[in-house]
């Protein structure tokens, strides 16, 4: 049974402020290209677990997906806790990745939990909005469920959900404290890996910038799995 992802119940929380979700810290080429490599397998690893897997038709009818990852007092290949990459579906095909950070709010752990694994699926343009504009808040006017799993939906509908949730606590499964938080492009990032200053997240998002190397294993496996399933 899907649930609501709230504050309510969650023994402890990781706060992130504007400070600590450092949007202009640098990072080499290839401390980016090793975070789209772990962002392609937090993605693998879901998918090959049937219990947890992300079916075919919520990946086809989605708007975009991000890939967190999210570690407990410390830093995450060159970036502040909170960062992550996103594509957006683009019906043919997947776009390049963007970078984003956490820039405030609350996206927490658990007590006795280290590091998670946070997969968001973006299913409309209300949802895709936060990709765009900063001022839109995670949690608040926009509804973020548990996703259901599994190859398919089967006799089960689609979700109506803004944002689906796929999260894998290391050595336990918890739910997400998530109210309230920013998600910002990171223009240090995007710039440093397209190698131009003035690079917005529309053009990368857009797909008119080439696709970097590192990033194309993930957007063919994005690729198979959402276009498994026809498109309307």
């Amino acid at each position: 049974m899907k649930k609501m992802l709230t504050i309510a119940g969650l023994a402890a929380g990781l706060m992130m402020s504007a400070a600590q979700a450092d949007d202009t810290a640098s990072a080499t080429d290839e401390q980016l290209e090793t975070f789209i490599a772990e962002a392609t397998k937090i993605f693998e690893k879901n998918q090959a677990n049937p219990k947890k897997r992300i079916p075919d038709e919520v990946l086809s009818e989605a708007d975009a997906i991000m890939i967190f990852r999210i570690t407990r007092g410390g830093i995450i290949l060159g970036a502040s806790e909170g960062a992550g990459v996103a594509f957006k579906n683009n019906i043919e095909s997947w776009s390049p990745p963007a970078f984003y950070t956490v820039a405030s709010g609350s996206l927490g752990l658990q007590i006795g939990a280290s590091q998670m694994d946070l997969i968001a699926v973006l299913m409309n343009h209300e949802a895709e909005g936060i990709l765009d504009d900063p001022e839109i808040q995670w949690g608040v006017g926009l509804e973020a469920i548990a996703g259901p799993t599994g190859a398919s939906l089967g006799a089960s509908t689609m979700p109506k959900a803004d944002i689906l949730l796929y999260e894998t606590t290391k050595g336990l499964d918890v739910g997400v404290a998530f109210s309230g938080g920013i998600v910002k492009p990171n223009q240090k990032f995007n710039a440093e890996l397209y190698d131009k200053e003035d690079i917005t997240t529309a053009w990368i998002l857009g797909s008119r910038v080439s696709m970097p190397a590192a990033a194309e294993s993930l957007t063919l496996l994005l690729r198979d799995y959402s276009y498994q399933q026809k498109k309307d």
